[in-house]
């Protein structure tokens, strides 16, 4: 009957268009909704085009436990097609992976400041659904800014995209960095921050937070604005 099930949505997550490098192993996983002892963390990088996603576990104050790996991929729409009808996918998509995943609580990233107004509305758009699919599932979530991620996962808020994902490996233990895709690592280093942020998990001593140094005084100079001639 499991078998059933997990194969009935393998094929629902094909007709969403959901492209997730390792979502076969995360549904080939039996994820019981209850492990005790285990809180499950699902990041989301919310986006238009690709949504990345990745699940972290907590057990004994420590990351990723319980299973053999952290899961993550992405969520891919078609930019051909209406706005609305992918929304309708990434809702439906999130709904199945909510209910693959059967997380906790759900960690997001908040969209703190657009530079381009078209791509702001439509990642809000997105968020909106991922809330929504989120809140009907009654799961809590949590938000947090891209620089307090950074600041959490490499104790720098300015950190590059590079540092971020070397760290988030390091974090997890990962032997090897298996996939390309910037959403899932940005969806994995949110679910490491809730862990951080929220007191479950305790950052690692080799994450230092940067000294906010003294700006050196700055040399003054001088420029006579008088003629040479008068000088």
């Amino acid at each position: 009957m499991l078998q059933g099930k997990l194969a009935s949505v393998t094929i629902f997550y094909h007709i969403v268009i959901v492209k997730s490098i390792y979502i076969q192993q995360a549904l080939a996983c039996i994820l019981p909704i209850e492990s005790e002892g285990i809180l499950r963390i699902l990041g989301i990088d919310p986006g238009t085009a690709i949504i990345g996603h990745g699940l972290v576990q907590v057990c004994d104050s420590k990351l990723k436990c319980g299973f053999s790996e952290s899961l993550y991929g992405s969520i891919h729409t078609d930019k051909e097609k209406r706005d609305e009808l992918r929304l309708r996918e990434l809702y439906d998509a999130m709904v199945a992976l909510i209910r693959s995943y059967q997380p906790d609580v759900i960690a997001i990233e908040r969209l703190f400041f657009a530079r381009n107004v078209t791509t702001a509305m439509g990642v809000g758009q997105a968020r909106g659904v991922i809330l929504l699919a989120a809140e009907q599932a009654h799961k809590p979530v949590f938000q947090y800014t891209p620089l307090q991620v950074k600041q959490q996962i490499t104790g720098y808020g300015k950190a590059e995209k590079k540092q971020v994902q070397a760290m988030t490996k390091r974090i997890l233990e990962l032997e090897e960095i298996r996939t390309k895709l910037d959403d899932a690592w940005d969806a994995l280093a949110i679910a490491i921050t809730h862990s951080y942020k929220s007191g479950l998990v305790i950052r690692p001593d080799y994450i230092v937070d940067n000294v906010t140094l003294k700006p050196k005084a700055k040399k003054i100079k001088v420029v006579s604005a008088m003629p040479d001639a008068l000088i």
